[in-house]
């Protein structure tokens, strides 16, 4: 049995990190992947979907979200750091499959010229030929600019600003600060409830991304994800990495009166500054945001 049980050691220092810059180059290619995904999901989903149900699956996917982390933070402290491990890497494995086999978005298609290829996936998804030529149409009669002409595009410049403060906000109200440190600050409190269970009650997920995936469109679509990930991922690592300094400085409870009043800050903006876009084409939001 001592044989065995060494063996297994020696295989989990082989498949798991032994020294903590591993631990660091796993978590900066962690990170890009999760900004790959951010970026690719939305817009995905924003390209295949029809305006009636485009913000019904933008919400699933902010679902499955939140699903995910409920079920790392459910039973993760309670499983083995390897078998946990193990479970993650199988489930990467499983959903990676799939994505081989799904076809490129319309719009992509269509913006290389593959009009066959476009009118038969328009076929598929909207289930009608009548439907996928007058989405088909609707792509013909969207402005093509160069990225230069975008970065001169008033509603563009304006858009991006919209999404640079959203962005900047969303992190500024300490969501992932909380989350980050979620077991330290529930210890804190001295509450009766485990500090194990009690932080699965925190797997809300924001649907900045879907949002801006809608704002933008067409060409510009890219440089807006690309622009506003950057700028929101930027005071992520801005409120994690000094969330404990600024505690410590200006006190706890300042601390969650300033991400409070920053909640309250992004309410009103969204409320005065934000189109709906729910129910409404592409061409119809780019109408009210030229407003």
């Amino acid at each position: 049995m001592g044989d065995i049980q060494a063996k297994d050691d020696e295989d989990n220092e082989r498949i798991f990190a032994s020294e903590v810059w591993y631990l660091f180059i796993a978590r900066a290619f962690d990170g890009v992947g999760n900004c790959m995904i951010i970026t690719a999901v939305p817009t995905y989903v924003s390209e295949i979907a029809s305006k009636e149900c485009r913000g019904a699956l933008g919400s699933v996917t902010q679902i499955t979200s939140a699903i995910g982390m409920l079920v790392i933070y459910g039973i993760g402290p309670f499983m083995s750091y390897y078998d946990l491990n193990y479970m993650i890497l199988t489930i990467t494995v499983v959903i990676t499959i799939p994505i081989w086999f799904i076809p490129e978005t319309p719009y992509f298609l269509y913006s290389k010229g593959r009009i066959d290829e476009t009118i038969k996936v328009l076929t598929y998804l909207r289930g009608s030929e009548a439907l996928a030529y007058e989405e088909l149409i609707e792509y013909s009669i969207r402005p093509k600019m160069s990225k230069r002409e975008i970065f001169k595009n008033k509603t563009t410049l304006k858009t991006l600003g919209k999404v640079f403060f959203l962005g900047s906000f969303m992190e500024l109200n300490g969501f992932n600060a909380v989350m980050f440190y979620m077991q330290t600050v529930l210890q804190s409190t001295q509450t009766s409830v485990k500090e194990e269970i009690a932080s699965v009650v925190n797997g809300i997920g924001s649907l900045f991304w879907t949002l801006v995936a809608e704002l933008f469109d067409g060409p510009a679509r890219a440089i807006g994800m690309s622009s506003s990930i950057t700028v929101a991922f930027v005071f992520v690592f801005l409120t994690t990495k000094y969330f404990v300094n600024i505690t410590k400085l200006i006190g706890t409870p300042t601390t969650y009166w300033v991400f409070s009043a920053n909640c309250l800050i992004t309410v009103v903006f969204i409320i005065f500054f934000i189109p709906e876009t729910k129910g409404k084409s592409f061409a119809e939001i780019q109408s009210d945001l030229e407003k």
